[in-house]
Parts: structure tokens; C-alpha cells; sequence
């Protein structure tokens, strides 16, 4: 049974976290079938209170109101996305996902994987904060995602959950019809960002500049 929960009750569950607190982990995981660690920097965000990212966004629900499953373990979400240009694949700079644990170093596995849901790449992290919150999960290093696919949230080790959120996503797409959320018309709260290769950079200019003459 979905239990819905808006952003204030939340604030009040978790009132002693005024504001963002930033942890530093080791993960593990792999990209195209090859092993790959890192060291990452978590920012966990009370829930209502927003973030920011300096990287580009690729796809973005993180808005509210929010909705959720009880904390459990085993398959936390399941949902699709696809990124606002086709770069594909790209290299994260950062993700924010609403949710978290119910214990101070369980473990959720972030898998993403292609639109014939082909693995692709996957990473793990131990949380060293119990709660729920907007989580900023930020440094790494040449860890791809594909630009359009799915991202699978699996609770490895403990209890946790990945929130759903009623407003469709503000940057790219994704299929309401599709993924955990769909018996209730809701979306998986997440947001994936990136910093484009100089290349990029410029290609991203030239468009702009497109566009102005345009109009």
C-alpha cells in the first residue's frame, strides 16, 4: 500500500537535519561489464528545502509533493528516463534521488541500464546518514549513464526506499505508464546532471546562438 507523505510531514520527521550535511564514501561498481571505484561525496538535503547542481541537466523530477513506499529491502524503484539531448553516453557529474535508509550504513545499488534493458553501468553506496532526504550524490569519475534507459534502485544490505512524485519531469522525459510509479500515475524522484567535454561546450554554444538568431 502506497503511503503518502508530503514534503512539511516529512520536514517534521526529520527536523534535526536544518540543513545539508556532505559525507564522503568509497564505491564500488562497474561500467560496461569493467569494475570501477571511486570516492564520492554525498550532500543529504532535508526534504522541501531543494539543492543545486553546477553541472548541465540531463533529466530532472525531483520536484514534489511527494509519495512513498515503506522502507524495505530488495528493489527500492524501478523507472525509465530520457535525457534532454542525445549525448549518449555521458559522463555523471553528479545525481540527486529522493529517499534513503532506515540504518546508517545500508547499502543501495544504483543500476542503470539501456532502453532493451541491456545492464550498463552500476554503483553502490553505503549511506552514512539514516533518513530520508534529497540526496546529491556527486565525484565522480569517468562513470557513465546512457541517455535514455532505466535506473533501478536495489536496497542490498538493510531497508530503504526511492520516493515518487506526482509532477512529470521538468527536464527530459519519461513514461508515466512505465516503471514502479505506474499504478499510481506517479515518477520516481531523480535528477542526473553532467559537465559537457569542451567539445560539448561548444556545440551547446553554437546552438544557443542558433536559437537568438532565430528569434
Amino acid at each position: 500500500m502506497l503511503r503518502m507523505c508530503v514534503a512539511g510531514a516529512a520536514l517534521g520527521l526529520f527536523a534535526s537535519a536544518a540543513s545539508a550535511d556532505v559525507f564522503s564514501t568509497t564505491v564500488t561498481g562497474e561500467v560496461g561489464g569493467v569494475p570501477y571505484s571511486g570516492s564520492l561525496v554525498l550532500t543529504s538535503t532535508p526534504i522541501g528545502e531543494g539543492g543545486s547542481t553546477r553541472a548541465v541537466t540531463e533529466y530532472s523530477s525531483i520536484p514534489g509533493p511527494y509519495s512513498a513506499f515503506g522502507a524495505a529491502a530488495g528493489l527500492a524503484g524501478h523507472d525509465d528516463y530520457v535525457s534532454a539531448t542525445q549525448v549518449a553516453p555521458y559522463d555523471l557529474d553528479n545525481m540527486r534521488f529522493v529517499g534513503g535508509v532506515t540504518t546508517v550504513g545500508d547499502v543501495i545499488d544504483f543500476a542503470f541500464s539501456l532502453p532493451d534493458s541491456t545492464a550498463f553501468s552500476s554503483f553502490s553506496v553505503a549511506f552514512p546518514a539514516a533518513g530520508d532526504f534529497i540526496w546529491t550524490i556527486s565525484g565522480f569519475s569517468s562513470f557513465q549513464v546512457p541517455n535514455a534507459g532505466f535506473l533501478d534502485l536495489n536496497v542490498t544490505t538493510g531497508a530503504g526506499r526511492w520516493w515518487l512524485t506526482s509532477t512529470a519531469p521538468s527536464v527530459g522525459t519519461n513514461d508515466v505508464n512505465v516503471g514502479t510509479g505506474a499504478p499510481f500515475g506517479l515518477y520516481n524522484a531523480f535528477e542526473l546532471n553532467w559537465v559537457p567535454e569542451p567539445t560539448s561546450l561548444a556545440l551547446l554554444g553554437l546552438g544557443a546562438i542558433a536559437l537568438i538568431r532565430r528569434r
